[in-house]
């Protein structure tokens, strides 16, 4: 199978685990009843999913670094698309451990049963850092795009 193919459906498999977050927030926050039990199943289908999104996304990345036989474009587009899935999976994981969070101040009598599936979120986001890579965004007030200084004047070629 084209790794174009194997990204999709990694691609739809973390799509589909957002939307499991509109369905699984009411119950979390307690808007809807629900049973506790249920929920921590549902966070413990999610995360297994979640989880092995990322394990298929980064030997999906290694196979783009490592297999010649990918034409160069097909590589590129692979990698960006391989950094559009890992900040899904994060943002996915960041906002299910925001849930169990919420589960947990709303149900401090169920809240240590939530706690393995707290870790496992946060484990989650936190391997997504190996493929995300280093930050390299501007420090808070700093230039975007600092003016050069040691350019040579400007010559206008109609004056010359």
């Amino acid at each position: 199978m084209s790794i174009g193919i194997s990204l999709l459906f990694i691609e739809k498999r973390v799509e589909a685990v957002r939307l499991c977050a509109a369905l699984t927030e009411p119950f979390a926050t307690g808007s809807v009843p629900g049973h506790e039990a249920d929920l921590l199943k549902d966070y413990k289908l999610i995360s297994d999913r979640l989880k092995n999104s990322l394990e298929e996304l980064k030997e999906s990345d290694r196979l783009l670094s490592t297999d010649k036989s990918i034409e160069a474009g097909e590589v590129r587009n692979g990698k960006q698309r391989v950094q559009t899935i890992v900040q899904e999976i994060a943002r996915c994981a960041q906002d299910f451990a925001a849930q169990v969070r919420f589960f947990q101040a709303m149900n401090p009598a169920s809240a240590a049963g939530a706690v393995p599936f707290l870790k496992l979120f946060e484990e989650i986001d936190r391997g997504t850092r190996d493929l995300i890579g280093e930050d390299t965004s501007p420090a808070e007030g700093e230039e975007l795009a600092p003016a050069e200084t040691d350019s040579p004047p400007d010559n206008d070629p109609m004056l010359m």
